[in-house]
Order: C-alpha cells, then structure tokens, then sequence
C-alpha cells in the first residue's frame, strides 16, 4: 500500500507542475496540443509493447491466452455496463454519448499499468498491458459508434489509431515469445518512462485552462465520476468473483475498472462528435479523484 500512495503521490506532483508551469504561462496550447499527439501515438504505443516485453517467466501460451480472454470479458463488461447505464440518460446525445464513453474508457495504460506493477510486480503490469489490446479494439469501434451516432451519423466507423497497431504488435510477440534488438527494447523503454510523467503534467496544464468552478458544479461530471471510479470496479469484482480468476489477474482488472477516464475521450469527443468541454472536465475531475480513490479500491475490494 505504501508503494501505491507513493506512486499516486508522484501523479499528483507531476499535475500540480504541469498546472503551475501553465499559470506562470511557461506552457500553453502548444504543448498540451504537440504533448497529447506525442502521448497518444508515441509514448502510449511504446507504453504497450515495452510492458509486454516483460513476459513473466514460465508463462505458456494457454496462460497468456486466458489473461486475453479475461481482459476481452472485462472490457466487454465495461462497454455493457455504459450502454445500460446509457438507457437512462436523457437530454443532450452528445453529452450522454461521453458520459458512457468515460464510463467505458479508462487511463489503463497511463494509470492501470504503473498502479498493476507496484501491487502485483511484472505479472499485473503484463495483465494489464494484454488489457491494452481489447481496449483499443472497443474504443475504435464501439467507441466511436457512440460518439458519431450521437451527432446524428448512422454509419458504422472504425478508427485505426497507432497504439491499435501497437496492441496488435504485442500480441504477436507475446504468442511467438520474440526477443527484440536491445537498441529496440531501450527505445521502447524510454518511451514508455515518459508516458506517466508528460501524461500528468498535460492533465495540471488543462486544469489549469479548464473553468473549474464548472467542472465541480457539474451534476453529469459528479455523477460519471462515481459510475467510473466506483461502480464500474465493483461490477468487474463481482465479474471476476464469477469466472473464478485468480488473484492477480483479478486484482489487475478491478485496477483497471478503477482507473480514470482516459485522456483519449476527450480527443475522439473532438474528432468523431460529442461534448468535448464535458468530455475534458470528466477526464480531469476523475483524474484527480483517482488520486484517492484507487487506494481506497485496492484497501477495501482487494
């Protein structure tokens, strides 16, 4: 527990620079714009294929097969979750269709993979770097049906982002058990180190810019944040309890469940439809209250 509070107490300082470098107007809209493309095709594709590298030792194919499975259960179960939970949201399509999209969608592998490493070493940073894989694969599809159905397209899109290549890339190598060149293993080392850091200083640059009085008034953002830090990890518990899954891949799914809202939401709310302002004080409120929550989860759930 002491190794988590410090890794979310890390988080939070990496905000509170990124928020006070923006005040002091050393960092603006160039960075967050130049820094977001940087984390979301970069950094979080060496994120995925750097965690994969670490294949636990002894683990079969038939294992990592399963940690699949479980992970396309889960993130299935999180889509299912947003799409009843959707049932009942009225008023506006575009706000209701980030609503569930932030339900579904979390920071898994900004957040979940760091928080799965320090409570379950390797195996739960490998867990949730499988998780990586579904969860690309339902935010490019599901995902951004919700969000073009929302402003009134009916056709069907699929969106082919860098980091799906990249899930795609590590479940080659971890099927095939492949040994990369060191110079590829270091660069996708270094890649992955600066995922978390530039992630939680674009976040403090955005709250710095994002009208917070807003956010925190928001009955939609309050609500979101208790269905996506709260709810949703007790509904994957209750999952994983059911198909009888081990400790560790149960622990590394509820971290998962228990991650904020991905960064991500905001920018396909911009490019596909939605509320993206919504989309953005979501994403930064349950951020932040992640902080707390996730130790919370892991004390009482896990």
């Amino acid at each position: 527990m002491q190794a988590l509070l410090i890794k979310m107490a890390v988080f939070a300082v990496m905000m509170v620079l990124g928020f006070w470098f923006t005040k002091k107007g050393i960092l603006g809209d160039a960075f967050i714009k130049g820094g977001s493309f940087l984390v979301a095709n970069v950094f979080l594709s060496g994120t995925v294929i750097n965690s994969v590298l670490n294949f636990p030792e002894g683990m079969t194919n038939a294992e990592m097969l399963k940690i699949l499975w479980v992970s396309i259960l889960y993130t299935a179960a999180s889509y299912l979750f947003a799409e009843i939970i959707g049932l009942f949201l009225k008023g506006d399509k575009q706000q209701n269709a980030v609503i569930k999209l932030s339900i579904a969608c979390t920071n898994i592998a900004m957040v979940g993979i760091p928080v799965a490493r320090e409570l379950y070493g390797t195996a739960g940073a490998f867990c949730v770097s499988v998780a990586c894989i579904p969860f690309n694969i339902f935010l490019c599809s599901w995902g951004v049906w919700w969000l073009v159905k929302s402003k009134g397209e009916g056709k069907f899109r699929f969106s082919l982002p860098v980091p799906l290549f990249a899930s795609v890339a590590a479940l080659i190598i971890c099927l095939l058990h492949l040994k990369l060149p060191a110079v590829l293993t270091e660069v996708f080392s270094t890649a992955a180190g600066a995922t978390v850091p530039v992630s939680m200083i674009i976040i403090g640059c955005q709250l710095a810019k994002a009208p917070l009085k807003e956010a925190f008034s928001n009955a939609k953002v309050w609500m979101t944040c208790f269905l996506r830090l709260i709810a949703t990890p007790v509904v994957i518990l209750l999952l994983m309890k059911l198909i009888g899954a081990d400790a560790a891949l149960t622990g590394s799914m509820v971290i998962c469940a228990a991650c904020p809202t991905a960064v991500v939401v905001t920018m396909f709310s911009v490019q596909y439809g939605g509320d993206p302002l919504l989309a953005s004080e979501t994403t930064m409120l349950t951020t932040v209250l992640s902080l707390a929550t996730i130790p919370l989860i892991t004390l009482i759930l896990l």
